[in-house]
């Protein structure tokens, strides 16, 4: 007896997947992904860009992209410097010298944090954890003055 089911198409957002696909261009995105980068470049000032799209177009493996490649740009930011190097190179990108153009891209999921009560906490915390900064969070800091510090 056979038994038919439905194939699973869908792509992970997971470091290697992103990376993966940035060097196949397999989604056909790495032209917009460059658009986009250098659309956040000329921003300057505080900005609001909404992604929109209908639910599974692919808005969370395009942003975790785009933070992947501000992220690699970054000559400080935690990425390996063969995988900075992959990513960078498949939109024409190289590393910058000028520290004044560099920026730190932080992916935060408000869903995940949705039931939270403070959620300055959990998105301190995910700030620190992506800058690969430990920490352990005491119910009596005061987050605003420690996050200040750096």
């Amino acid at each position: 007896m056979r038994k038919d089911k439905m194939e699973n198409f869908e792509i992970l957002p997971t470091e290697e997947n992103l990376i993966k696909t940035l060097e196949a261009d397999l989604l056909g995105r790495n032209q917009q992904l460059s658009y986009f980068y250098n659309l956040l470049l000329a921003q300057k000032g505080a900005s609001t860009i909404a992604v929109d799209g209908k639910w599974g177009s692919g808005k969370t493996f395009f942003i975790k992209q785009s933070t992947m490649v501000i992220n690699a740009k970054n000559p400080v930011s935690i990425i390996e410097k063969e995988k900075r190097e992959k990513i960078l190179s498949k939109l024409f990108l190289t590393e910058s010298d000028n520290y004044d153009d560099c920026n730190l891209a932080i992916y935060y999921d408000a869903w995940e944090n949705d039931n939270d009560t403070d959620p300055i906490v959990s998105l301190v915390y995910e700030i620190a954890k992506q800058l690969g900064m430990t920490y352990t969070f005491d119910p009596d800091t005061d987050f605003l003055n420690w996050a200040v510090q750096f």
